[in-house]
């Protein structure tokens, strides 16, 4: 039995809230895209790990069957 697993990120995620001292004003720069999401897969079995593949985008039946 092999067990896949598949997790997704987006590389621009940026946090939405921030902390300063009392009575200053937070300030930082975030990227105005989106960015890119990135999918990622891994399989293992009784074994143990049995690889992992990282795509550009999200998974499709060509990509999962790679």
């Amino acid at each position: 039995m092999v067990f896949v697993d598949e997790t997704g990120s987006n590389l621009a995620m940026t946090r939405r809230y921030g902390r300063a001292k009392r009575g200053q004003r937070v300030t930082g720069q975030v990227p105005r895209n989106p960015g890119p999401n990135v999918t990622l897969l891994a399989a293992m079995d009784q074994d143990g790990w049995l690889g992992e593949l990282t795509i550009t985008g999200a998974v499709d039946g060509d990509a999962f069957e790679a």
